[in-house]
């Protein structure tokens, strides 16, 4: 991910929450995920900085191509273009 990328926020069996803009990647020393707290040291050092754009009031359906396998997945170019689509109508 790069800034200027745009992410897509997935919640598992519930949908697309909302999409933010990637404003850049860091590397921290503080303890974050609950699994880091109980240990006491930081696990997964390199986070990602996004910008919340929009956070839908009701869950969207995901993109019939959108791969949902990993923390991040990049969109083919068929799921982006799906997805941006949907945008508008989502606006409302």
């Amino acid at each position: 991910m790069q800034p200027g990328d745009i992410a897509a926020f997935y919640a598992t069996g519930t949908g697309v929450i909302g999409y933010g803009t990637v404003e850049g990647k860091f590397e921290s020393g503080e303890p974050l995920w609950p699994k880091e707290k109980v240990e006491g040291k930081v696990i997964w050092p390199y986070r990602i900085k996004i910008r919340v754009e929009k956070v839908f009031e009701k869950p969207k359906p995901r993109p019939e191509n959108m791969l949902v396998a990993f923390a991040i997945n990049k969109l083919n170019e068929e799921a982006f273009r799906e997805l941006l689509g949907r945008l508008p109508s989502w606006l409302d």
